[in-house]
């Protein structure tokens, strides 16, 4: 029988008992590196392929509706005097016929208005009366004023003949006028007087646009 010194033995053992701790230890230590408050420092688990993936719907904007063939166009002063005209302040007496010169100055968006029917707010300022209604008038972007205000420049103006016996002559507040927009100078004994007409003017009603 061999015998082991008994110090090599307790070597042994003690050996062994550190290694275990060790091991234990290190495991420990990992798994703490492992979790931070629960979440793992490698980042979240990987998806799951077989899952279902999400793709966001973006809902488009409907079109807006078309007109019906007889309705008016809204057409505001904004895009009537978008643009600059400029009356010479002497007249042209030797003006051809066909169309006028002047009608240069004005963009094709805006002269594809003429003869279009259209719907117009503006303020009105009556030029004729009979019966109590407004038979010619002027429709305008704002209102003038002899003494303070500064008078519509001549394309935030229209000049309007109204339909059948007139319309109600209401000043001081918007309104509404539906009719066929004619676009193009307008002279008077050589001098420019407007660039937009309307005919068959009614009345649509007071506005707060």
């Amino acid at each position: 029988m061999i015998r082991t010194p008994s110090r090599l033995i307790r070597l042994l053992l003690v050996c062994g008992v550190a290694s275990t701790v060790a091991l234990s230890v290190s495991a420990q230590t990992a798994a703490k590196k492992k979790a931070i408050h629960g979440e793992l420092i490698d980042g979240p688990a990987p998806a799951d392929p077989a899952a279902p993936t999400t793709v966001p719907v973006v809902l488009a904007k409907p079109a807006p509706a078309p007109l019906a063939p007889d309705a008016a166009q809204p057409v505001e002063f904004t895009k009537l005097a978008s643009y600059e005209y400029v009356v010479p302040d002497l007249p042209n007496t030797n003006q051809v016929r066909g169309s006028d010169i002047a009608d240069k100055q004005i963009p094709s968006e805006i002269k594809a208005l003429d003869h279009k029917k259209v719907s117009v707010v503006g303020y009105l300022m009556p030029l004729r009366e009979q019966d109590g209604k407004s038979t010619e008038f002027l429709l305008m972007r704002t209102q003038s004023s002899c003494c303070y205000g500064i008078a519509p420049s001549i394309t935030e103006l229209i000049t309007v003949k109204a339909a059948g016996k007139g319309v109600p002559t209401v000043m001081d507040q918007l309104v509404e006028i539906e009719g066929t927009l004619k676009v193009g100078t307008v002279r008077e004994d050589g001098y420019i007087v407007g660039v937009y007409q309307m005919d068959e003017g009614k009345f649509i009603g007071r506005s707060d646009r």
